[in-house]
């Protein structure tokens, strides 16, 4: 498994980058015949999403914005 990458960013570009991949995911599940395994490409989408708002809400409460 590769390192991460930290960029600087906003979370908007964060958001566009996640819409991405769930977009590529998508692409990539068209040509996947087993149900199963399409059901794990949603999965993985949930789980980006899930990522995402979890950084997104911490940085909200970090800075004192937090619900």
């Amino acid at each position: 498994m590769e390192e991460p990458v930290i960029v600087a960013g906003t979370f908007a570009d964060l958001e566009r980058e996640v819409r991405e991949i769930c977009s590529q995911i998508d692409l990539l599940a068209q040509h996947v015949p087993e149900e199963e395994d399409r059901a794990y490409a949603e999965l993985a989408k949930e789980y980006l999403w899930r990522m995402y708002h979890s950084a997104l809400q911490r940085a909200l409460a970090s800075e004192g914005l937090g619900q």
